[in-house]
């Protein structure tokens, strides 16, 4: 292995450890989408310079016939940027589950705003919430959400949440009962009774 396809390798590794491990749960919050999106994307670059070793935009252009390394790196770095897209936000969404069950507040916030984007194959959700922590601090959050709780919801409707007591905007909206029943065990709060 050449020095080059090694610091690639290694920058793969690297990128990878960072996104995986080393992102705070409050950074990884505020971007839940672009975050997973540019590190599935930097460590699929890598991976597939280490398996090539493409020295220019010239040399990865250049008309290759049957290269097995050529159709392998650029093969598995598409699949490789589906699948770490799916790892990160995975990753995600398990370290909130687990600050939140951890650390986790519950309250009654009132929904002040929704929006959704429907496109050919998909859609997004995302309500703003605003409630009162325990200390008495207003806090708004805009959450992405699903269309079916989506469906359930309405502006200045009251919604129940969980919020971290380490980071306020990190919340879990329990509209759904599936939710509810993961976060049952979460203590209830008096913020806003």
């Amino acid at each position: 292995m050449t020095k080059r396809k090694l610091i690639w390798l290694l920058s793969a590794i690297a990128t990878f450890i960072v996104v995986f491990y080393l992102i705070p749960d409050n950074i990884a919050n505020m971007a839940p989408t672009f975050i997973p999106i540019i590190g599935a994307a930097l460590t699929a670059f890598f991976w597939m310079q280490a398996i090539s070793d493409f020295k220019s935009y010239e040399d990865f252009n250049k008309p290759r016939n049957a290269d097995w390394k050529y159709m392998f790196s650029i093969f598995s770095s598409v699949f490789g940027v589906i699948i770490l897209f799916f790892v990160f936000s995975m990753n995600f969404s398990f370290r909130e589950s687990d600050e939140l069950k951890k650390d986790g507040i519950r309250t009654v916030g009132i929904i002040t705003d929704g929006s959704g984007i429907k496109i050919r194959k998909g859609a997004s959700y995302d309500v703003t919430v605003q409630f009162l922590t325990n200390e008495g601090d207003s806090i708004t959050v805009t959450k992405d959400i699903g269309e079916s709780d989506f469906g359930l919801v309405s502006q200045y409707q009251p919604v129940e949440l969980i919020y971290s007591r380490k980071d306020p905007k990190m919340i879990r909206l329990l509209i759904s009962d599936v939710t509810r029943k993961e976060f049952e065990s979460v203590g209830a709060s008096k913020a806003n009774e």
